[in-house]
């Protein structure tokens, strides 16, 4: 804007350079971004009316994402679990070497986690086990460790009704014991769907 008075155009441009000195203070995504957060809270509701965290790549609200994540497993859960499982064996010496770097930085945290389960497996053993179940459990884990050596990747034994389910706990006998691959154990569809309280 040009002003034939000279006073008033270094007056307008005074103001020009005084709002672009205004710093605007820094979103909570822009400190995510500094910190190399993966996510960040802004106290308010997304689109959605989720008060929820939001990822720092693409602001996407967790909360929405779940329901998202819900509805595709629903829809096609074969098709889910198929590319959950690709996922894992693309990346699966990076994962096995981020778990050995965690274990050996948090060697108190496992080993209390190993107390614990210990301890579960024990209260969950009836006490009216024969000689011969007990034969059979440990005939279990030799078979797991057999099939490990022979197809080359990790085998589990999984306990069909988990020893610490929400609504029911099963025991640590021989007829609620199976060996499967560990992908199959770790999947969270796997849990939800093919495990049978029959």
């Amino acid at each position: 804007m040009a002003y034939k008075d000279h006073e008033r155009a270094l007056e307008y441009w005074r103001q020009c350079n005084a709002k672009r000195r205004v710093t605007k203070p820094k979103t909570a995504r822009q400190i995510a971004v500094e910190n190399r957060d993966t996510h960040y809270f802004t106290g308010e509701p997304c689109t959605h009316g989720h008060l929820a965290k939001r990822r720092t790549k693409d602001r996407v609200c967790t909360e929405c994402d779940k329901v998202y994540q819900n509805g595709v497993r629903k829809a096609n859960p074969e098709e889910h679990y198929a590319k959950k499982k690709q996922s894992y064996e693309r990346t699966k010496e990076h994962h096995l070497a981020q778990k050995k770097l965690y274990r050996q930085a948090n060697k108190g945290k496992i080993t209390a986690l190993n107390a614990h389960r210990k301890m579960v497996v024990k209260q969950r053993t009836p006490a009216w086990l024969l000689p011969d179940d007990i034969w059979m459990i440990k005939e279990v884990y030799e078979l797991a460790a057999l099939r490990t050596g022979m197809f080359g990747f990790s085998w589990d034994v999984d306990h069909i009704v988990p020893l610490q389910g929400k609504i029911v706990s099963g025991l640590h006998v021989p007829s609620n014991l199976r060996v499967i691959p560990t992908v199959d154990n770790i999947s969270t569809k796997t849990i939800s769907t093919t495990r049978s309280f029959g």
